[in-house]
């Protein structure tokens, strides 16, 4: 086989290839479209990630000032319920104390009408 066969069969097998070149050449434009647009997504999940992070953190601060808010609430209230308590306590005392000063003196004033109706002369029927 001579120089000039070579040639010819080099250039026979490049002609042939020319349809699979291009096709390579299409397929490694599309290749490198979809990388890019890979590259795009990696980048796009990356920032959601990153949201969605710092929604998490945000849902938890605001979700432990919640309960904080909360706990101080019923701790509020429990402390005014207790007060109320206290309170009502005293003011039981109180009444029962001023309750018997009306009894002690209801029963010295009543007596002490019996004795001027019986000095007047009152009859009681």
């Amino acid at each position: 086989m001579s120089k000039n066969d070579l040639i010819q069969i080099s250039k026979i097998v490049q002609e042939a290839l020319k349809p699979l070149n291009q096709k390579i050449n299409k397929l490694d434009s599309r290749m490198g479209k979809f990388d890019s647009k890979m590259d795009k997504l990696d980048s796009r999940m990356d920032n959601l990630d990153s949201k969605v992070n710092k929604l998490d953190k945000k849902i938890d601060t605001v979700d432990q000032k919640l309960s904080n808010r909360i706990d101080n609430v019923e701790k509020g209230i429990n402390d005014k319920i207790n007060n109320i308590d206290k309170k009502l306590d005293k003011a039981q005392e109180d009444i029962s104390d001023i309750l018997t000063e009306v009894i002690r003196h209801h029963s010295s004033l009543s007596k002490r009408v019996d004795r001027i109706e019986d000095h007047l002369g009152f009859t009681k029927s």
